[in-house]
């Protein structure tokens, strides 16, 4: 892909620039495949999937020279055309959805190589020597924050504190301070504790409400729609539901619908109890490598993987007992705990 370097000819990216733009593609592509997704439901925009199909081409029209100093890297441009002529030459949907599957996983392998040559270079030990420097000149004194002044408020809560803990009946006090009555000083004592814990408890019972509210509401905006296998599931959606589908349209006779389905949901499932993260940008192997500490696990997932591929990415035809060994795995996968 990267197919040779040679010192620069004509204007050139930059690493970051690159990323930039293979990542755009890869976001191209999943609105494409969701608006294919959506087509199949009769509700898609077919002008919107022909909008992120052109992006594309423009994204690729020509050639690309990338920046990675001493050299420039030439990158060939012309397959992105090649594969977008036989995607539009195309009418199965399906067929279109596995075309935009291969070129993702390409733009995927581009990333992940721009991607480690980034965490090279900025493992230079010239860099890291630059950084230390920089650190040290910082730290100096001329470079430091002015020490803020001490606010009222602030300042009364400190001579409170000080004042409580000057009476309180353990602390070592002044012959002075000793000159009334034990009893009385603890009595007292007892009483300001008293009320600073219940002004703490009315300041609970007053703000921490709103609080937890203003809490659990940035963390419910913080859920956002999944989209797995450029198909978007409602963050609400549960993984028994996603399967029931898959179990309709076994019913129906899509069978192959039924294992793309039923795949979706066993990932929502993983997700939702932790074991891995749903993100556009991971293949399948991916997911994979998210268990490969729980052995059981991913031998189970790995199995539903391969069904799902081959019957999916390759196009072959689902019998309905492998539809059945496709069902009990999906159940014996989401029942697996180690």
């Amino acid at each position: 892909m990267l197919l040779f370097v040679a010192f620069a000819a004509g204007k050139a990216i930059s690493l970051d620039e690159f990323s930039a733009k293979i990542e755009s593609s890869i976001n191209s592509i999943d609105s494409a495949m969701l608006e294919i997704g959506k087509l199949d439901q009769g509700n898609g925009d077919i002008d919107q999937y022909h909008a992120e199909i052109e992006k594309l081409r423009i994204f690729w029209a020509t050639d690309i020279q990338v920046n990675d100093p001493p050299a420039t890297i030439s990158v060939d441009s012309g397959w992105v055309t090649v594969e977008l002529d036989r995607l539009e030459a195309e009418e199965n949907t399906d067929r279109s959805a596995l075309l935009l599957t291969a070129i993702r996983e390409r733009f995927d392998a581009m990333k992940a190589s721009i991607d480690s040559r980034k965490q090279a270079l900025g493992a230079d030990p010239t860099k890291d020597s630059d950084k230390r420097k920089l650190d040290e000149i910082l730290k100096r004194e001329e470079f430091q924050k002015p020490k803020a002044e001490e606010g009222l408020i602030a300042r009364l809560i400190r001579q409170f504190f000080e004042w409580l803990n000057q009476r309180s009946p353990d602390a070592e006090q002044q012959p002075a301070m000793n000159a009334g009555s034990p009893l009385l000083s603890t009595i007292l004592w007892v009483i300001v504790i008293g009320a600073a814990i219940a002004l703490l408890v009315f300041l609970l019972y007053r703000f921490a409400p709103s609080l937890f509210e203003k809490y659990a509401a940035e963390t419910r905006s913080k859920l956002k729609d999944r989209v797995v296998l450029g198909e978007l599931i409602g963050d609400d959606v549960e993984a028994s539901e996603i399967f029931a589908e898959a179990e309709e349209l076994a019913r129906r006779g899509e069978l192959r619908q039924a294992v793309r389905k039923g795949y979706i949901a066993v990932l929502c499932e993983l997700a939702d109890r932790r074991l891995i993260g749903l993100a556009r940008h991971k293949t399948n192997r991916d997911y994979l490598r998210d268990v490969s500490k729980r052995e059981a696990l991913r031998r189970d997932l790995s199995r539903l993987t391969d069904r799902f591929e081959r019957h999916w990415y390759g196009d072959q035809l689902v019998a309905l007992d492998e539809w059945s060994e496709f069902r009990d795995l999906y159940h014996q996968t989401v029942a697996n705990r180690n």
